[in-house]
C-alpha cells in the first residue's frame, strides 16, 4: 500500500449520523431526562401548587435539562463538537461524583453504559457531525469568511 487512503465521504457521513442519533437516543431513553423533569415539575406542584417552582427544584432540573438539550443538539448536529465535549465532561463528572458520594463503584452493569457513552461521545468530539447535519450545512457558508 502506498499510504494514500481514499475516504468515502458518503459512508462517513452516514456513520457519523448513525453514531449521533444512537448516542442522543440512548441519552434520552436511558438517562431519561424528560421523566426526571416531569417528576420535578410534579414535585413542585405538590410543594407549591400554581406557583413557579422554587430555586431548589430548578437547580435539580439543570442537569436533566442539559442532557435533554445536549441530546437534541447532538441529534441535529448543531455545535456538535462543543456539545459532545460538554456532555462527555458532565457525564464523567456526574459519574465520579456518584462514586465519591456513594463510596462504592457498584456493579459493572452501572458503569458499562457510562463508559460506553463517554467513549462514544469521543467520536463526535473528534470528527464533528459530518455532512448531514446543521454544522455540515453551515460549513460551506463559513468557509469564505475564514479565507478573508
Amino acid at each position: 500500500m502506498s499510504g494514500n487512503v481514499t475516504i468515502n465521504e458518503g459512508r462517513t457521513a452516514i456513520l457519523l449520523l448513525f453514531i449521533r442519533v444512537m448516542l442522543a437516543g440512548s441519552i434520552l431513553f436511558l438517562h431519561s431526562p424528560i421523566g426526571q423533569l416531569m417528576s420535578l415539575w410534579q414535585a413542585s406542584q405538590i410543594i407549591s401548587p400554581g406557583a413557579f417552582p422554587d430555586s431548589v427544584l430548578l437547580q435539580n432540573a439543570a442537569v436533566p435539562m442539559v442532557f435533554f438539550i445536549g441530546a437534541v443538539m447532538l441529534t441535529i448536529g448543531f455545535k456538535t463538537r462543543f456539545t459532545a465535549v460538554a456532555l462527555l465532561l458532565l457525564l464523567a463528572f456526574a459519574s465520579v461524583l456518584n462514586l465519591l458520594l456513594i463510596g462504592s463503584p457498584g456493579s459493572a452493569l452501572d458503569w458499562l453504559p457510562r463508559i460506553a457513552f463517554i467513549l462514544g461521545l469521543l467520536v463526535p468530539a473528534k470528527f464533528g457531525a459530518g455532512r448531514w447535519s446543521i454544522d455540515g450545512l453551515m460549513e460551506p457558508r463559513l468557509a469564505p469568511r475564514a479565507v478573508q
